[in-house]
């Protein structure tokens, strides 16, 4: 049976907690609002610890499910060389490794919010402590939640970042700007809103199953002249594409610059 010790039970933390139970895990958990507890006491698999000192008596691998600022705090009063996997953004593998009392395997991981329903997109990087047996526990434990990926370049985090990190938001504006578009023609709110959802889940669901690519599903759809035609050329003219593109390097710039000045504070 896995076990393992997580600070920090908000949207993030306690989603992972939550899918991990469901997954037969053992949760050693404690934040700092006993509140956040709540949902997950009813299992018998989550034990509740009333400070990090308790939590760290318990020698199992260890979740850092917290702001930046406190992953210093925290990482100063391990005495042991246990895994530590950190989901707070901009904190490096070198930072996790330079401030532990001990050194140990470190993981990075960089998740996105639909953890919280368990379709989540996680990618790990780990450091050169870390054993197969160490990457092979994080990878498990994620995809309890969702989708998990592994990657070698930690320089590789930035972009991920901008991609299915900051991708949601992306996606919920796409689907924002398709409904009003829709209301703006004639639709009513509520048959705009079902149609561009369904849209969404469905041409998902056809990429999957169809096993086809982006590019031959747009072709599937555009006849020549056709009202397909005519929307992704007006998309193209308008500068679509060159939106995304831009949007994704000022995201991943952003998440760059951000790690940068929290290790210059740190210093």
């Amino acid at each position: 049976m896995q076990k393992f010790c997580i600070v920090g039970l908000g949207n993030m933390g306690g989603s992972l907690a939550r899918f991990a139970l469901s997954a037969g895990y053992t949760v050693y958990g404690y934040d700092i609002k006993s509140s956040q507890t709540a949902s997950l006491s009813s299992s018998a698999l989550f034990h509740e610890k009333k400070s990090i000192e308790e939590l760290l008596k318990e020698p199992y691998p260890l979740i850092l499910a917290v702001k930046p600022g406190d992953v210093g705090t925290i990482l100063s009063q391990i005495a042991d060389n246990r895994l530590v996997v950190s989901l707070a953004a901009g904190i490096s593998l070198a930072y996790l490794q330079e401030n532990r009392q001990v050194k140990g395997p470190n993981i990075r991981a960089m998740p996105n919010l639909c953890l919280k329903v368990g379709e989540g997109a996680t990618v790990l990087c780990p450091d050169h402590l870390c054993r197969e047996s160490d990457l092979g526990f994080a990878r498990t434990l994620f995809a309890s939640a969702g989708l998990c990926e592994i990657i070698s370049n930690e320089s590789l985090l930035d972009a991920v970042t901008a991609l299915s990190g900051s991708g949601p938001a992306y996606v919920y504006l796409f689907l924002k700007t398709l409904e009003d578009a829709a209301v703006r023609e004639g639709l009513s709110r509520e048959l705009a809103r079902k149609l561009s959802r369904q849209t969404l889940k469905g041409s998902l669901a056809l990429l999957e199953k169809t096993g086809q690519t982006n590019h031959e599903l747009i072709e599937a759809i555009s006849s020549p002249g056709g009202t397909t035609a005519e929307a992704l050329a007006t998309l193209k003219i308008e500068g679509f594409e060159g939106s995304i593109y831009k949007a994704l390097r000022k995201a991943k710039e952003r998440s760059r610059e951000i790690s940068r000045l929290f290790q210059e504070n740190a210093q």
